[in-house]
């Protein structure tokens, strides 16, 4: 299904042969870079367009990719570069992320850093008023050889074949959350996730019709890599995406793209059903939530049940 739309970024859409196309050439790029099979590429990401073909080309060029969270201090982020032996990172230009890659850059193992305009990524007037009238949300980049831009690490070559054991091969390095010491990095396989996604997608009594789902939650956390990511490329599905979770916007994305799920966790929902938009958002086309990361409140279940007509289901 090359012509579905894969993602949908406030609007702007990318179509999954579009997505397939820029994660090849990323794959390309990388092997040009001399990136080769178990190497690490980090994403250090919000939840973005750019992800999904930083993602599958580092996948597709035998790399393991290794998730970073956006909202790590340069200590931090420093140290899990250094626990996962991540060469190369990938980021944007926000002023969020970007200083805190380059600081990175400058203190640890990394040899490269990759960088993608945020505005690019937008519908294009959205794109203009970025670049306009909030320069100070945006962060320039260095003149710099380890310095890269997004569109100068794609390759117009074809990637070379790359043989996985999808039982043995690792896919994912995925930080726990700390809460027992240090967060530790879980290995997963290319088994692991595609289980997962195959599980999900086995116990969803609504597969194989119309999916748009809401990608607030972010990617780079298991919970949003099984339940949104993958599960919704394996059923062709559309990620209507926000780079952070806020209530009014993710009303209007529920509306906008007449969206069929919405994974995220009990603060969201209670915020949601706090939000004085809630009464006048259209949920007509809203038919199951995921509740995760704590205990959901029978409350909240229940209310958003009553408020919506979707089902919120406690994982």
């Amino acid at each position: 299904h090359p012509d579905r739309a894969l993602s949908d970024f406030y609007g702007r859409t990318t179509s999954y042969a579009e997505t397939m196309a820029e994660a090849q050439a990323f794959a390309a790029g990388l092997q040009a870079r001399g990136v080769a099979k178990g190497d690490r590429v980090g994403l250090f990401l919000p939840n973005v367009p750019v992800y999904l073909s930083a993602y599958f080309g580092a996948l597709m060029a035998g790399a393991t990719v290794v998730n970073f969270s956006p909202l790590y201090t340069a200590t931090e982020l420093k140290a899990q570069v250094a626990d996962s032996g991540a060469r190369l990172l990938v980021t944007i230009d926000s002023a969020a992320l970007l200083p805190t890659a380059l600081a990175v850059l400058r203190d640890s193992p990394l040899d490269q850093l990759i960088v993608a305009r945020l505005a690019d990524m937008l519908p294009l007037f959205q794109g203009w008023g970025l670049r306009l009238f909030k320069r100070g949300e945006l962060t320039p980049l260095p003149s710099a050889s380890e310095v890269v831009r997004w569109h100068s690490a794609l390759s117009r070559e074809a990637p070379r074949p790359v043989t996985i054991d999808p039982m043995r091969d690792l896919a994912l390095i995925q930080y726990t959350g700390g809460t027992t010491g240090p967060p530790k990095g879980a290995m997963l396989t290319h088994q692991n996730l595609t289980a997962n996604a195959r599980q999900i997608e086995a116990i969803d009594p609504h597969k194989n019709e119309r999916d748009v789902i809401v990608g607030v939650l972010p990617f780079f956390h298991v919970f949003a890599n099984a339940c949104v990511l993958n599960r919704t490329v394996l059923n062709g599905g559309t990620i209507a995406m926000l780079p952070r979770f806020n209530a009014g916007q993710c009303l209007k994305t529920v509306s906008r793209t007449r969206a069929t799920s919405m994974p995220g966790v009990p603060t969201m929902y209670q915020a949601l059903l706090d939000h004085p938009d809630v009464a006048k958002t259209d949920f007509s086309s809203l038919l199951v939530c995921i509740s995760g990361g704590a205990p959901l409140p029978p409350p909240v279940k229940q209310q958003f049940k009553t408020v919506t007509g979707a089902t919120l289901v406690e994982g």
